[in-house]
């Protein structure tokens, strides 16, 4: 009797050592990075073992929680404007298997629910013992006050941290010896960084400077005082300076304006014109996303163009609206939500530069709040352009110096801001109206700081070197003004025909055939590539049907999902008046009457000076039609 009971005692004792040893040997060939986690679990009522997770009751008693160890490695903490949302990343090993299961993300508002347990990577290989799913959350929050904590800015631009002002771009930050990580989600958006290269810094502001010569100064110079005054941009905000405004760069298709404004915008970081932040074509939710990240830099907006279809053309007409509202506004989207609350409103605290070959006429009410930078094929030099995309870690490290020259000199600069605008208000006097006043110091202002920076890293030599710059910017400047007061003034038709009538030659869809050449032609030969009327060589006129001129020019905007504001008459008028006609002596209407090359009798035209609006003109030479 004895007997037997030693040997089942000895039996016991043998499975006991067994399970220990087989307990041991698991614990040992668990992961490393693991086994920290199981030491601070000695400190609590949990355990895992071969058996699982088990917690220790009051008798001492241990109940298997599951099958998992769940250990959290790391806290991630998203900051984006106006939110911040938290993330678990955790992973787990199985027993007795020990399988690894992988990483796992989860949202802190999610994971007291324990729900995620379940999840598309782990499948159902966590198994939780009825009612025990509590306990398995609680153990993980025992041991996580080991974890590393890592922050993740989701915007770039001007920011408060511990108490500096520093500037976040994709690579880290500008102003702070911390390690600081920023994710844009978006490949584009995460092009805006600088870079790490040490260059000498007088040497590295002729490139920047060199930007001036990519085209006529009456375009560059407008364009790099935004470019630096995009990192003041909240500098004049806490000043309450009002400097909300869109630049559009105004040109015809291939003209190279969205290369040229690229290579501005390469101050910022990596961009070419395959790489624009945004474009027409996006959405308004999309288009104040993006906004709402890029603060304190300059962000391109490509390509508004002849829409082919309406709708299409109402979409991107709603999105150059947007871009003023932003522009102006500063207000990146106000929406409620489904409980009838107001979402917070994010700051838009950037510049937009926008591209385009036409500027919608939906938009021309709001021009007051909009500069248009007008450039024409051959302006921009291959060359010279070319050395600056050869260039662009110059361009970063020489912003990179700039925002860190506004950091020191903050205080400063803020004294300055004030007096300067206000003095050049003043100068401006009557030439200019005061939205238009306030948009062009703006820029005179952002100049000049630049030009201080370059003074003082002894780019430019000397006091007089520096007045020289300052004066041909407030020129160009005040100029740009001038002209911008004549847009706003003179929103007419006339504006909308010569845009229309300059897309439309460019595209083939607008013509007017030679007179002497149609005598020699085919209809069919001539009723194509949108003619309009004859081209009289002799007189140097354009003999145009005063009916298909219009036609063209309404269906044009039809098809933008614009609307061409005034009659067939109302045009010819306007045109009369404003110069774009020929007419005889003492001729006191625009209509002309003139023979057809072809049926010789006299028809109704309005003769359109080749001079004052170009159209493409079809010839017959030898039985073969050609255009020039």
């Amino acid at each position: 009797m004895n007997s037997k009971k030693n040997q089942k005692n000895e039996n016991n004792e043998s499975f006991i050592e067994n399970q220990k040893r087989k307990n041991e040997n698991f614990i040992k060939n668990l992961p490393k990075e693991l086994k920290k986690y199981l030491e601070i679990l000695k400190n609590t009522s949990y355990n895992f073992s071969i058996n699982g997770l088990e917690m220790f009751n009051e008798l001492g008693e241990a109940e298997q929680i599951s099958n998992t160890f769940i250990v959290p490695l790391k806290l991630e903490i998203y900051i984006a404007p106006n939110k911040t949302k938290s993330y678990l990343v955790v992973k787990g090993i199985t027993a007795p298997e020990g399988e690894e299961l992988s990483e796992y993300r989860i949202s802190l508002d999610e994971f007291e629910n324990g729900k995620w347990l379940i999840n598309d990577k782990w499948g159902l290989k966590v198994v939780v013992n009825l009612g025990k799913r509590g306990n398995q959350i609680q153990s993980i929050k025992e041991i996580a006050d080991v974890i590393e904590k890592e922050i993740v800015y989701q915007f770039i631009g001007f920011t408060e941290m511990n108490n500096k002002k520093v500037f976040l771009h994709y690579k880290g930050a500008i102003g702070t010896d911390e390690a600081v990580k920023v994710d844009l989600e978006n490949e584009t958006l995460n092009r805006f960084c600088f870079t790490n290269k040490e260059f000498e810094i007088a040497e590295s502001l002729k490139i920047t400077f060199d930007c001036l010569n990519i085209a006529p100064k009456n375009i560059t110079l407008p364009i790099l005082a935004l470019t630096f005054m995009a990192p003041l941009t909240t500098i004049f905000e806490e000043l309450s300076i009002p400097m909300g405004f869109l630049m559009w760069v105004l040109g015809p298709s291939q003209c190279k304006k969205t290369s040229m404004v690229s290579a501005f915008c390469s101050h910022f970081g990596n961009f070419n014109r395959n790489h624009s932040p945004m474009n027409f074509l996006d959405g308004i939710p999309s288009i104040e996303e993006k906004a709402s990240k890029c603060g304190s830099v300059l962000v391109l907006c490509d390509d508004y163009y002849p829409a082919s279809n309406r709708q299409e053309a109402k979409e991107m007409n709603r999105v150059a609206e947007k871009l003023i509202a932003l522009c102006f506004d500063k207000i990146s989207g106000a929406r409620s939500k489904s409980n009838g609350e107001m979402r917070k409103m994010n700051r838009f605290n950037g510049q937009i530069i926008a591209t385009g070959e036409i500027f919608p006429n939906s938009c021309e009410s709001r021009m007051s709040r909009v500069i248009i930078v007008n450039i024409k094929k051959g302006d921009v030099i291959d060359e010279n352009l070319k050395i600056i995309q050869e260039h662009q870690e110059e361009l970063q490290y020489n912003m990179k110096k700039f925002i860190e020259y506004l950091i020191n000199n903050l205080e400063k600069i803020k004294n300055e801001i004030p007096k300067i605008f206000d003095k050049k208000i003043q100068e401006t006097g009557n030439e200019i109206t005061s939205r238009t006043a306030e948009m062009i110091v703006g820029l005179y202002i952002s100049y000049s700081i630049l030009l201080d920076f370059a003074f003082e890293n002894k780019f430019i030599k000397d006091t007089k070197e520096k007045q020289d710059f300052l004066k041909e910017g407030w020129n160009i400047l005040i100029n740009l003004g001038k002209e911008q007061n004549e847009m706003v003034e003179t929103v007419s038709p006339i504006n909308m025909i010569t845009s229309a009538v300059d897309i439309l030659t460019n595209i083939g869809k607008l013509s007017v055939v030679d007179y002497e050449s149609a005598k020699f032609m085919k209809m069919q030969d001539i009723n194509k590539d949108g003619f309009i009327g004859f081209y009289d060589s002799s007189n140097e006129i354009n003999y145009v049907y005063p009916e298909l001129f219009y036609k063209s020019i309404k269906d044009f905007y039809t098809q933008q999902g614009l609307v061409f504001p005034c009659n067939k008459a109302v045009m010819c008028k306007e045109l009369f008046n404003q110069g774009f006609l020929y007419k005889t002596y003492n001729q006191e209407r625009p209509q002309i009457r003139r023979k057809n090359p072809r049926t010789k009798k006299e028809e109704t035209f309005i003769g359109l000076k080749p001079d004052k609006m170009y159209i493409a003109v079809r010839y017959n030479e030898n039985g073969t039609i050609f255009t020039k």
